[in-house]
């Protein structure tokens, strides 16, 4: 799943828990499994910005 991909899913799965919540389900679990997809999310945003900025500099 490509990083623009993610970033949707995730917040549509945020949206949905909040709405679930609000009608008194308890969504810690998957709270908690969302929390680890963006984390993963931001490694990839992350180690991309990297790698963009290693290739920008080869070309100075």
């Amino acid at each position: 799943m490509e990083s623009k991909e993610l970033r949707m899913y995730i917040e549509g799965q945020e949206i949905l828990l909040d709405v679930l919540e609000h009608d008194g389900h308890n969504v810690e679990a998957e709270r908690a499994k969302l929390a680890i997809e963006k984390a993963k999310l931001a490694g990839l945003t992350s180690n991309l910005r990297q790698r963009l900025t290693r290739g920008l500099k080869l070309f100075e």
